[in-house]
């Protein structure tokens, strides 16, 4: 059985491959960020209250929750460069904001979904009948924004970032699933969400040792440069009182 089994997975990735025209391209992801929102959207299920399944480790705040505590801050001090450290503060700040009963409770007020949860370019196959998301392993329950803001963070390298941003909140803005009054005042916090959530999966690589010293280094750097424009853009530098 494992032969017949590993033969269906080989004649899968080949099929794949063969069906991929081309690499997903910067448009592919916004154009796959509207139709996962859509497809999210369309599975809609209620608002839960806080300390639910909402926390659950596998949704983007019950990651923070859960995984916040393993940081090594003086470790992350050393290796992010020195012009860019008050970026890592201000990443913490946001996640102590995040863990708070009062955010807490608005999160789990939004709209939920049932959520891919990892849109990103490697994640997109472009098929002659148009796009296709594979890997699904992060698929879950969780407030649709998690949805919506995940391939924004992805989009963090493009040309024209927040005109990009734009894009994805005008095309979701006129579907059949616009956001409601508290999604559009709270998609920026939970996009910060994202760079947080990004953070502590850094975090974790340099706790288990998965990437080198350097590699990490260069990662953190880089975030944390991608990360300034967003939150002055938005005026993010605090979180409310």
């Amino acid at each position: 059985m494992g032969e017949i089994r590993g033969r269906e997975e080989e004649s899968y990735a080949l099929w794949e491959y063969l069906e991929s025209l081309r690499p997903a391209t910067e448009e592919d992801l916004v154009t796959a960020a509207v139709e996962a929102w859509t497809l999210t959207s369309a599975c809609d299920f209620r608002p839960v209250q806080p300390d639910s399944e909402i926390e659950s480790p596998f949704t983007l705040l019950g990651y923070i929750a859960h995984n916040l505590w393993e940081i090594d801050i003086e470790k992350v001090q050393g290796l992010i460069p020195r012009q860019a450290r008050d970026l890592l503060e201000i990443s913490l700040r946001w996640a102590d904001y995040f863990l708070s009963p009062g955010f807490r409770a608005r999160y789990a007020a939004l709209p939920r979904g049932f959520v891919h949860g990892d849109v990103h370019r490697d994640n997109i196959i472009v098929t002659a009948g148009g796009l296709k998301l594979i890997d699904w392993d992060n698929a879950r329950i969780d407030a649709r924004l998690a949805e919506l803001t995940k391939p924004m963070l992805c989009l963090v390298e493009a040309q024209r970032y927040f005109e990009r941003i734009d894009r994805i909140l005008t095309a979701v803005r006129r579907s059949a699933h616009p956001l409601n009054e508290d999604e559009e005042r709270i998609w920026p916090q939970v996009l910060l969400m994202q760079y947080v959530a990004a953070d502590i999966f850094g975090f974790f690589l340099m706790r288990t040792r998965s990437y080198s010293d350097d590699r990490i280094r260069r990662r953190f750097a880089n975030s944390r440069y991608l990360m300034r424009p967003f939150v002055d853009e938005y005026g993010l530098h605090s979180p409310p009182k």
